[in-house]
């Protein structure tokens, strides 16, 4: 369990063609919110294949769907994306979070501080997980 919330981070790996390609975190803020994070996805660079993309964007949803299938408490997730991540932006639109905020020069990146873009889904708004 994290320290001082006693809720735990799932991770759910993520397999694709009898290949493990990377996980998915859902970060607890507490037992009604958790951070959803894609990581170590290898083909998150691939930007050529709409079949990649769509899995991405498919494994992503599974992971909204499990946490408000499975997550009682859970009323919301959200994501904190740096704005030089084009596929992370692109899967959360596509899976129904609404941008909610901007943090500004939040993210060092190559030496540079960038833009973070703030997005979530509550459980009320989930209509086509």
């Amino acid at each position: 369990p994290e320290k001082g919330i006693g809720v735990p981070t799932i991770k759910l790996n993520i397999e694709y063609e009898n290949e493990d390609i990377g996980h998915i975190l859902l970060v607890p803020h507490s037992t009604e919110m958790y951070e959803i994070h894609l990581s170590n996805l290898t083909f998150n660079k691939d930007f050529s294949s709409i079949k990649n993309i769509t899995k991405a964007i498919e494994i992503y949803r599974e992971a909204i769907s499990f946490g408000f299938t499975y997550m009682d408490k859970l009323q919301t997730v959200f994501a904190m994306i740096p704005i030089n991540n084009r596929f992370a932006l692109f899967a959360s639109k596509h899976c129904g979070m609404s941008l909610n905020g901007t943090i500004r020069k939040g993210h060092l990146f190559k030496g540079n501080m960038i833009d973070i873009e703030i997005y979530s889904l509550s459980r009320g708004e989930v209509t086509c997980l």
